[in-house]
């Protein structure tokens, strides 16, 4: 079953295979990397809608938030449209939990693009200076098999 750690792990391979930098999943005891530039990936609390007649489909909204963290403005902006470009168009390959491309995804719409300043969290002071979040959101439908 594809699940929304299907969907962070892709886009940090993705991330970190079309770029050469380091993408990081922002989880419990997650660490900021040692040099910029960097991404940092995190899923929220996903959204379930059930349909059909015996809730035989389910929708899952997956939202996710992307950070770009740079040294300089100008390579803050060159990576922000880059990655905005990926998060409005791209296609991004979908892999199982053993690493294997099993389809592909794409998002389905943005939510907010925006600088956060003076953020509560102590990684916020450490990564205090050029930083961009993208958070956008994309789906996965389950469908119910009947044995």
């Amino acid at each position: 079953m594809i699940t929304s750690f299907n969907i962070v792990t892709s886009l940090r391979v993705y991330l970190t295979e079309k770029y050469g930098i380091p993408t990081v999943i922002k989880q419990h005891g997650w660490k900021v990397p040692a040099s910029k530039p960097f991404f940092t990936v995190k899923d929220y609390s996903n959204l379930y809608n059930r349909y059909g007649k015996d809730n035989e489909i389910v929708q899952g909204i997956v939202p996710i938030e992307l950070g770009i963290h740079a040294d300089t403005l100008r390579d803050l902006s060159k990576l922000h449209s880059d990655v905005l470009t990926e998060v409005l168009y791209g296609v991004i390959p979908l892999l199982d939990s053993e690493g294997k491309r099993v389809g592909e995804f794409s998002f389905k719409g943005i939510e907010a693009d925006s600088e956060v300043i003076n953020d509560v969290e102590s990684v916020e002071y450490e990564t205090a200076r050029n930083r961009r979040y993208i958070e956008a959101h994309t789906h996965i439908t389950y469908i119910k098999q009947y044995i």
